[in-house]
Formats: C-alpha cells, structure tokens, sequence
C-alpha cells in the first residue's frame, strides 16, 4: 500500500460524506466490474456483475450462493457445513428458494419500497431456515444477513445492504436511533425508511461522483444506494472502538488503510483525482 498520503488527512476525508461516498462510487465499480484490465486488483471472485445478471434469467448455482456468502462474510455455520457432502444439494435449493421469493414482485422506481422490502426480507429470513432446518444441520448462521445481502442482487435499484457500521452511520448522521441487529420487520422498514430519506438527500452528489469517476474507471454505474451503503459502512468503521477478535487494529483504526487501499492503490488515474479533490498531499 502506498502511504504517500498523509494519514491523518485520509481519515479526516474518508470521517467525511463527500469523502466516503467518493470512495463508495469506487468501492461498488471495483466490486462490480468483471474486466480487470481497467484496475490492478487481482480478480479470483465472482463479481456482483455476474451475480446480477444470473439473476435476470435463472437462481444462483451452489457454488455462486457459497462464493456469494463468502465474499461476503455470511457462509459460517449451517451455510458452510458440508455433511455427507450436502452443501452443494442445500445451497441450490436456498438459491431456488430466494429466486421464487424475491423475484416474485416488481418494484416501481418512483415509489419508497421500505415496507415491501422490509417483508420480503423477513419472509425469505423464515423460508431459508425451514430449508437447513431440513437438513438438520442447526442454525448457527447470520441468515437475516445472508437474506438482506442477497436481497440487493435481486432488487438492486432499490435494496441496501446494511450491518451494524451502516447502522452506527446513520444514526450518526441523521441522529436515529436504530439499533444494532435489526431482525423484525417493522424495525427493518423504519431503517430503511430512514435510509431512503438519506439517499434522497445525498443523491446528487451521488450522481455527480459516479459521472466525475467514470472516465477514470472505464465505466459508469447505476446503483446508487449501493453507494450509499458502502459510504455507510466506511463511516460507520470511523464510530466502531471494538478491537474484533483475532484482528491487530480496531475498526476506527483501519478506516483510514481502506480509504486508500481503493482509491490510491488500484488506479492511478482515480488516485490522482482524489488527491487533487481532497488536497491528499
């Protein structure tokens, strides 16, 4: 990692709602793209890219739902067990299972979908764990996790994917007070309810960052609460004192190391950019 940047600058900037979406625009294009030439992170993953357009016409395969929770950090327990050689035959049906449930409404732009988002979650959240309680292979898994994430693939323009950062995020800015590990659905609809007014507020600089980032990166992107969700999750990192488990710095402490792993490391066009927006040198 380059560390020609001065820290306490990328911390201040990446503590910042101009900075984190920024970064959040770059962030969801690094995810999404499935051609490597334009950056230099190496791609050994599905992309969301991929995910996405699956969905369009047919369920994830077995092996995409376990890349799927495994990029993101939702396979641990029944989701990754493999007895009698099962995981592959479990996850299918999982996967078939979201794709009648999820695909079964269609969303108007136009409108705040919290409420139906809000049901269809807590619906699939019930569904999943019928399926491995068939398999009698306990819980022992985050599935309102697993569900929310995967809900973003099948509703991009309108899902969020949130976690405790995001949530820490928003309370901050907006001065909620949603609390952590949302699992009803009424606490989940006054979330996003609050999460759709945020988005509304901040969708012009959206707007502008994704076009102000697309010649840089090759490519434009069209989901914009995806963008505000990683921007979340950035500046929820910044409120987050707890050292994890098995892991060297606190989460505050690292904010500043992810800000310039994507924006400085990967594309030197995109690091001269940020550099000149944010006065990084």
């Amino acid at each position: 990692m380059s560390m020609s940047w001065q820290r306490d600058k990328a911390k201040q900037v990446a503590s910042s709602m101009e900075g984190a979406i920024w970064w959040g625009v770059a962030s969801a294009i690094d995810q999404w793209r499935n051609n490597p030439s334009q950056d230099a992170r190496p791609r050994n993953r599905l992309t969301d890219n991929l995910l996405v357009e699956r969905l369009k016409s047919a369920p994830w395969t077995g092996e995409q739902t376990y890349a799927f929770a495994r990029e993101y950090s939702v396979h641990q327990g029944a989701i990754n067990k493999n007895v009698d050689g099962n995981r592959s035959e479990k996850l299918e049906e999982i996967a078939l299972y979201l794709f009648k449930e999820y695909k079964s409404v269609t969303l108007d732009l136009s409108e705040d979908h919290s409420s139906e988002l809000a049901r269809l979650w807590v619906s699939a959240v019930a569904g999943v764990h019928g399926i491995i309680a068939k398999y009698n292979l306990g819980v022992g898994a985050n599935l309102s996790s697993f569900c929310m994430k995967s809900l973003w693939y099948y509703q991009p323009e309108h899902a969020t994917m949130w976690d405790s950062y995001a949530v820490m995020a928003l309370n901050d800015v907006m001065g909620a007070k949603h609390r952590n590990g949302i699992k009803e659905e009424k606490a989940a609809t006054a979330f996003l309810h609050d999460f759709e007014a945020l988005h509304a507020r901040w969708l012009p600089t959206i707007e502008a960052n994704i076009a102000a980032q697309a010649p840089l990166l090759g490519m434009t992107y069209p989901y914009t609460r995806r963008v505000l969700d990683k921007a979340l999750w950035l500046l929820g990192k910044r409120l987050d004192r707890k050292i994890p488990k098995g892991e060297i710095k606190a989460s505050a402490d690292s904010q500043p190391d992810v800000f310039m792993m994507v924006l400085a490391d990967y594309n030197p066009k995109l690091r001269e950019a940020t550099e000149d927006r944010f006065d990084l040198t």
